[in-house]
């Protein structure tokens, strides 16, 4: 038999005013952690909250065992997962977001569009060789951006030849290779 934690109810659902009293319960502490050297987690965050649920109400009943042992922090489990599901929510809201990739790859859609049409005017005018560029051609997000740091690091490697031939604007090639380095990092960190 295990009694029920605070937050959470007979059936073990942990409803989301419990995960928030819980994130302000622990907040000093959180904020007192993140400004000191963070890691980075690799851990399934949503599997590690019910982890600590399960074992915060099986040792419910030896908490005073544990607590003559100096193990004082399991009475703070349950707690601290609360508020660990409640940090991660707040996490996947502000970070990854899927209108962010959406928004960078629009973006980098469009530097592509721009970026190549400037290419096969360079092309036909001889000062890139046909071929010297290699695109990817598709539209995944990550062959968008592939093929927008291949095109404008051409345009920057022969600026001087180019760069009177596409209006003399560095600063679109500059800002294309900044979409594209966003989109790409978005991607790889599931944004």
């Amino acid at each position: 038999m295990t009694t029920t934690n605070p937050g959470t109810s007979a059936a073990g659902f942990t409803p989301i005013a419990a995960s928030v009293a819980a994130y302000e319960q622990c907040k000093q502490e959180i904020e007192t952690a993140a400004k000191g050297p963070v890691q980075q987690l690799n851990a399934d965050v949503a599997f590690a909250v019910r982890v600590m649920l399960t074992v915060a109400g099986n040792t419910q009943r030896f908490l005073p065992d544990l607590e003559q042992l100096g193990l004082t922090d399991a009475k703070n489990l349950a707690v601290r997962a609360n508020a660990l599901s409640y940090s991660q929510a707040l996490h996947d809201w502000t970070l990854k977001s899927p209108a962010r990739v959406d928004v960078l790859a629009a973006e980098v859609m469009e530097a592509r569009r721009v970026l190549n049409s400037e290419l096969e005017l360079i092309q036909l005018r001889g000062l890139i060789a046909k071929g010297a560029v290699t695109l990817q051609g598709t539209t995944s997000h990550l062959a968008m951006a592939q093929d927008v740091r291949a095109i404008a690091s051409a345009f920057l490697a022969n600026w001087e030849q180019v760069g009177g031939q596409i209006g003399n604007n560095i600063d679109h090639v500059h800002a294309a290779l900044v979409s594209a380095d966003s989109l790409i990092a978005a991607l790889a960190q599931g944004r």
